[in-house]
């Protein structure tokens, strides 16, 4: 028993171990191993210009790429199967809606359908043999109902209005007239308190006349003094980032900035840069001139980079390609110096006013 139990621990090491080989393994070739890329780009004398951005990683187990020929295209890739792919979406997309759109031709074309089997039926049914003469007859026969004459209405209102003793209207209007006597009498005391009012409201209007002058009158004579603090804060905070700017942690934090990026210059440039170019202008001065100052930069460019120059025709043709590669350590380890650095932390607070 304590074998088989012996055994069963030692296969359940063997596998963690195994498996923190390799996370271990995976963490050094993701810091260790570099991403390479490749920008290449290409211009004809007919046509646009065309460029691609690739960058692969660990032997090309990760690729990415981004392509521009008329229209952009790009994508990643993993172990050489497209896991996404932009033009794909939009290509799924389309037959989506090709579908949709389908499928909605095809309900409308069986309602349709519907409508016009519908149509067919109402038709037979009016196409259908006349009544029989037993029906006619009982539709001869049967009585029907009486309509009340527009003469029997005016007559029947004619005797309800003498049926009123005195030919006096009824009470209702009466009634109706004499709110609307009141509303008219109450009226006129309403306008008499207005007009009594009036002379009040003008004394009202000119009082809030001379405090919004007042309180101007206030404003202007305090301008001074607020342009004064103003002025005063102002100098302040001059004098104040004229003296952060005198710092002598300012000047070593920056030397360490400089020196980083130097380094991540040094490590991140192009290893190998081609480029063929053949130019020229409808005016051959032009194009000496730009000739002698290609001819000064030559030093800089390389031997890789030919320049054809044409005083005959204008013509631009360019065909480029860069290549380099980027550690991620080397990148980690510039950003850790430059977070952990003291003099930084401390521009960074006083920047922000939090320490003087």
């Amino acid at each position: 028993m304590l074998d088989l139990l012996g055994m069963i621990g030692k296969g359940i090491g063997i596998t963690l171990l195994c498996i923190l080989i390799l996370l271990i393994a995976a963490l050094l070739s993701v810091l260790f191993v570099p991403l390479r890329y490749r920008l290449a780009g290409r211009k004809e004398t007919e046509g646009r210009p065309e460029g691609d951005v690739r960058i692969h990683w660990l032997f090309h187990i990760v690729t990415c790429f981004v392509r521009w020929q008329g229209a952009l295209h790009y994508g990643l890739k993993i172990c050489g199967i497209s896991v996404y792919d932009n033009l794909r979406k939009a290509e799924k997309e389309k037959q989506e809606k090709r579908q949709k759109k389908e499928k909605k031709q095809k309900k409308q074309k069986k309602k349709k359908q519907k409508q016009a089997n519908k149509e067919r039926a109402g038709k037979k049914a009016d196409k259908l043999p006349e009544a029989t003469p037993l029906i006619r007859e009982v539709t001869a026969t049967a009585p029907e109902p009486q309509k009340a004459s527009p003469n029997t209405a005016t007559a029947v209102g004619a005797e309800s209005s003498d049926s009123v003793p005195g030919g006096q209207p009824p009470e209702d209007d009466a009634a109706g007239k004499a709110p609307q006597a009141s509303l008219t009498e109450g009226k006129t005391p309403e306008a008499g308190e207005h007009k009594k009012h009036w002379p009040g409201s003008i004394v009202q209007k000119i009082r809030a006349f001379f405090r919004k002058l007042a309180d101007l009158l206030r404003k202007i004579r305090e301008l001074p003094a607020r342009l004064a603090e103003k002025a005063a804060h102002c100098r302040e905070t001059v004098a104040y980032y004229i003296a952060f700017l005198q710092r002598e942690d300012l000047k070593r934090a920056f030397d360490l900035c400089r020196r980083e990026l130097y380094y991540l210059w040094r490590k991140f440039r192009p290893r190998k840069v081609k480029a063929d170019i053949h130019f020229g202008f409808a005016d051959p001065a032009t194009t000496g001139q730009v000739m002698a100052f290609a001819g000064m930069m030559y030093p800089f460019l390389g031997k890789d980079i030919v320049i054809r120059p044409d005083f005959e025709e204008q013509v631009f043709c360019a065909n480029a390609v860069i290549k380099g590669k980027i550690t991620i350590f080397c990148l980690l380890k510039a950003l850790a110096i430059l977070y952990f650095n003291k003099d930084i932390k401390r521009l960074i607070r006083i920047w922000k006013k939090e320490e003087l």
